[in-house]
């Protein structure tokens, strides 16, 4: 209760995000969300045939022209990297744009969404 009341007096924000604090269920997607959601889109990309070479401020640098990057780390174990995008829309909006990219000669990158 007093967390919910500290609220009221004052915002709070997760990672930039505001937190609604508030008793009752949270307001509904927006219909265009939701039918990205429902069609299996989520804020979580994984990024595949990648250079061993590959950074993660590259993967970061490639991804950022399409908005706010939550968190950007390579795991060699999933055979690339995962970025987790700030919103739903920049993740679609990424994986559309690079999936299949040419990089190089060697590389066509391979991105898809994680759940």
């Amino acid at each position: 209760i007093k967390f919910w009341e500290s609220g009221k007096m004052q915002q709070r924000t997760v990672r930039g995000n505001r937190i609604f604090l508030n008793w009752a269920k949270a307001p509904p997607l927006d219909p265009s969300i939701l039918k990205l959601v429902e069609a299996g889109a989520s804020r979580a990309l994984l990024v595949s045939n990648i250079s061993e070479q590959t950074t993660t401020q590259q993967l970061q640098d490639l991804f950022k022209q399409f908005g706010e990057i939550e968190s950007a780390k390579l795991a060699p174990e999933k055979g690339g990297g995962v970025i987790q995008m700030m919103t739903i829309p920049t993740a679609v909006a990424a994986k559309e744009a690079l999936h299949g990219l040419k990089m190089g000669a060697d590389w066509t990158l391979q991105v898809t969404y994680m759940r």
